[in-house]
């Protein structure tokens, strides 16, 4: 079945949402509740015994079992579906829908375990869900409110996506964000994380929000340096978003200390795959050694732009691509390097 344009199946005119690897929190709860409504939720959830080979069933026992296997074999596809061509290799030797929810799971949302705990917030979760209605839908008047009634709810965890300050900057509600910033200290916008260790400005950055950013930069500076998720810090998450203005502006108020060779190396990666070609060259230029770290993924990247027609508008590789080099004051033979020319 052919994909469409805003990336989703359709089966059966059952409609699959596509999992790419980002905000794994949202599509499992499209597809928990697509899996319920087919009555498919209980093979992801629980599974189902194989008997053993050697056992033998009476004609009822028989026609279950294969009824399970049905089902089961229509929950793996649903979930087969679900994820793109650079996710399935990872569930693709999984022959029970609850083998691949499960290695989703633990590959995308941490360990049963954490689910688990999680699980046991969810109590605390509700006594907040005012505060996090009020804040997500921009009331601030009624989350003032709140807030004056119960003051530790300023720092408290909402829900999965955060605090306050983390639903607010989610939901683009700049007016909130000032007021939650004015009513914090400077180091709780370092220490006030949501489920994937991230602050607000990360979210910034996967909302898109500029503005939200500046706010919180101009209120601790410090967070520009400040690792969440996969240990990045915001700059590295703005060019894997893709978001040329917030990178320019997060690149320009990240100190270069923040960016040690882990750092460096993924950002140029990030950059190049995002066509934000002035920033990569910044950081080959200044970091004099990054072209040529072949250890990991910078001269990969190099190596991509140089296959990239749209970054040599002079319509020459070899020019650009001499630049590059020249820029990182490399010799002829890193040129012939990366060209898979040396001898």
């Amino acid at each position: 079945m052919a994909r469409t344009s805003n990336s989703i199946f359709s089966v059966q005119q059952q409609y699959i949402p596509l999992f790419d690897g980002k905000n794994y929190d949202f599509w499992c709860v499209k597809m928990k509740t697509i899996l319920l409504s087919l009555d498919l939720w209980e093979l992801a959830e629980k599974g189902y015994v194989e008997p053993n080979s050697s056992t033998t069933l009476a004609g009822a026992q028989e026609s279950q079992l294969k009824k399970q296997q049905q089902k089961n074999a229509s929950a793996l596809s649903k979930i087969q579906l679900g994820v793109s061509d650079s996710i399935f290799p990872i569930i693709m030797r999984a022959t029970t829908a609850k083998e691949a929810w499960d290695i989703l799971q633990q590959q995308f949302q941490g360990n049963l375990t954490g689910q688990d705990q999680e699980k046991g917030k969810e109590e605390e979760w509700i006594q907040y869900l005012p505060l996090y209605k009020a804040v997500d839908s921009g009331n601030w008047k009624a989350a003032e409110q709140i807030l004056n009634d119960n003051p530790r709810a300023l720092t408290a965890t909402l829900s999965r996506n955060g605090t306050a300050l983390h639903v607010a900057t989610l939901a683009g509600h700049v007016k909130i964000v000032k007021e939650l910033v004015k009513k914090m200290n400077a180091k709780d916008l370092e220490v006030l994380l949501n489920k994937y260790s991230n602050t607000a400005l990360h979210a910034a950055c996967s909302g898109r929000i500029k503005e939200i950013a500046k706010i919180l930069v101009e209120a601790n500076p410090y967070l520009v340096s400040t690792k969440g998720w996969r240990d990045s810090i915001p700059v590295v998450e703005a060019a894997f978003n893709g978001d040329k203005d917030m990178l320019h502006y997060l690149y320009s108020k990240t100190p270069k200390e923040a960016l040690n060779p882990d750092t460096r190396k993924k950002l140029l990666r990030a950059c190049i795959d995002a066509d934000i070609y002035d920033t990569a060259l910044d950081l080959v230029s200044y970091f004099e050694t990054l072209a040529a770290s072949v250890d990991s993924g910078a001269a990969l990247a190099l190596k991509a732009l140089a296959r990239k027609a749209s970054a040599f508008h002079s319509g020459s590789q070899l020019m650009f691509w001499q630049r590059w080099i020249y820029s990182s004051k490399h010799s002829t033979n890193s040129l012939e390097y990366y060209n898979g020319t040396s001898k």
